[in-house]
C-alpha cells in the first residue's frame, strides 16, 4: 500500500504540474550520471564462482584474450517498454581497453595470460516480445476471438526463434556453451561474464572454469564497470535476488503456450529446500574479494544485534543476512556492512517479520506461526544454517 501510494503521489503531482520539470539535455548522461551508473553497476554485479583467486586479475596479465559476441555489443536489456536511449555506452571491450591500457587484447585462440568470456542474453532472448501481437487494427478476421487465439499462437511459435518474450531455455545457447568449453580448454585462467536479466544455468561448464561472474545488464557504463570488477579496482557488490538451480525440473513446471496455469507457495529457494534440491547458487549468494565472519547475538523484537568481522586481506564488504528458520529458512532482514581488514564490528538489522505469521481467512487478521521460530544470521540462505 506504502509502495503504491508514493507512485500515485508522484505521478499525480506531475499530472498537475503546471511547469513540469525538465531536466536540461546537458544534465542527462552528465559526468556524475554516468559514474552513478558506473557504481550501480558494479554494486549490483554477482560474483558467483572464484576458485584459485582466479580474481582479481593480477598485475603481472600482460595478454588478455576476449571471446563472445557480447563483448563487443551495448547490450542494454529490453526493447520494450524499458528501452532506454544513452547518448554513448560503453562496451566491455572498451572498458576493458581503457582499465588495462598496458595489456594486449587478443582473440581466445591465441595464447594469453587469462580469458574473458562474455555470453549470455540480449533482447531476442529475452523481455517483452518485439512482435505486436494486437493486430485486431487488420479488421475481420483478427479481430475476432478466434483471430486473436490464432495471432497468440503464432506469435508464441515465432518467438521461439529469437524474438524476445519468454526464454525457451535457462542454460546458454548451446552456441555459448561451446564456446566456453573451447577457451576453457585452451586458458586455464578463463573468467565467464555472464549477461541476462534472471537465472542461467550452468551445469554444463560451470565446474570447468575457474570464475563466473553475474552482471546483468550493466547498462551503459557497464564496460566500465566490469572491467572494475574483474581488475579488483571496485570488488563485485551483489547478492543472487533468486535461486539458480540446477536442473528446471526442480522449478515449477512451466508452459509458454498455456492460457492458464495455476502454481502454489512453493518456488525458488522455498521449493529446492522443501524438495531437498540443493541449488547451484542459493537465494542471496554472492562472493567479493574478502572473507567474513558473522554470528547472530540477539534478537529483541523486530530487530537483530550481530558480530561481523573481515577475516581477510583487503577492505570488503558483506550482506548480513536474517533468516527466520521453520519448515524452510527465509529472509526476514539484512544490511550491507563494509570494513577494513581485519576489522569487525557489530550492527542492528530491521527485520520484517511477516514471513513467520500466516494469515487467518475467518478474521482476516494475521497471527504468529505455532512455535517460536529459530533466527540464524548467514552471507546466503542455507537449508540448515546451524551447521555453519
Amino acid at each position: 500500500m506504502r509502495s503504491a501510494r508514493r507512485i500515485l503521489t508522484t505521478i499525480l503531482r506531475y499530472a498537475v504540474s503546471r511547469d513540469p520539470v525538465e531536466p536540461a539535455r546537458a544534465v542527462v548522461a552528465c559526468a556524475g550520471h554516468r559514474e552513478l551508473a558506473r557504481r550501480a553497476a558494479v554494486q549490483g554485479m554477482v560474483l558467483l564462482r572464484n576458485e584459485q583467486a582466479a580474481l582479481p586479475l593480477p598485475a603481472t596479465v600482460t595478454r588478455l584474450a576476449l571471446a563472445g559476441a557480447l563483448a563487443d555489443a551495448p547490450n542494454l536489456g529490453d526493447h520494450g517498454s524499458s528501452r532506454v536511449y544513452p547518448p554513448a555506452t560503453c562496451t566491455i571491450r572498451a572498458g576493458l581497453r581503457s582499465a588495462l591500457p598496458g595489456v594486449s587484447l587478443v582473440g581466445p585462440a591465441e595464447p594469453a595470460d587469462a580469458a574473458v568470456v562474455v555470453v549470455g542474453m540480449s533482447h531476442n532472448d529475452e523481455g517483452e516480445r518485439i512482435m505486436n501481437e494486437d493486430l485486431s487494427f487488420l479488421g475481420f478476421p483478427l479481430n475476432t476471438r478466434p483471430g486473436r487465439w490464432l495471432v497468440g499462437r503464432l506469435m508464441r511459435v515465432l518467438t521461439r526463434f529469437g524474438r524476445g518474450g519468454d526464454r525457451v531455455r535457462l542454460t546458454l545457447s548451446p552456441r555459448d556453451e561451446e564456446l566456453i568449453a573451447t577457451v576453457a580448454a585452451a586458458h586455464p585462467r578463463t573468467i565467464v561474464v555472464l549477461i541476462g536479466g534472471s537465472a542461467i544455468l550452468m551445469e554444463a561448464w560451470r565446474t570447468k572454469v575457474p570464475a563466473i561472474l553475474m552482471a546483468w545488464y550493466p547498462g551503459m557504463e557497464g564496460g566500465r564497470a566490469v572491467a572494475d570488477v574483474l581488475t579488483g579496482a571496485e570488488e563485485p557488490g551483489g547478492r543472487l535476488p533468486f535461486a539458480i538451480p540446477t536442473s528446471a525440473g526442480h522449478l515449477p513446471f512451466f508452459d509458454a503456450a498455456a492460457d492458464r496455469i495455476e502454481y502454489d507457495a512453493w518456488w525458488g529457494q522455498r521449493k529446492l529446500d522443501r524438495d531437498g534440491h540443493p541449488a547451484a547458487y542459493p537465494f542471496g549468494f554472492g562472493l567479493g574479494y574478502t572473507t567474513f565472519d558473522m554470528s547472530l547475538v540477539s534478537v529483541h523484537g523486530a530487530v537483530a544485534t550481530v558480530d561481523v568481522a573481515n577475516t581477510g586481506g583487503r577492505p570488503g564488504s558483506t550482506v548480513v543476512q536474517v533468516y527466520a528458520v521453520g519448515e524452510v529458512p527465509q529472509l526476514v532482514g539484512f544490511r550491507r556492512v563494509a570494513l577494513d581488514a581485519g576489522a569487525a564490528t557489530t550492527v542492528d538489522v530491521d527485520l520484517d517479520l511477516t514471513p513467520t505469521l500466516f494469515r487467518d481467512p475467518g478474521t482476516r487478521t494475521w497471527h504468529p506461526r505455532p512455535g517460536s521460530p529459530r533466527f540464524v544470521a548467514a552471507p546466503h540462505s542455507m537449508r540448515d544454517p546451524s551447521s555453519r
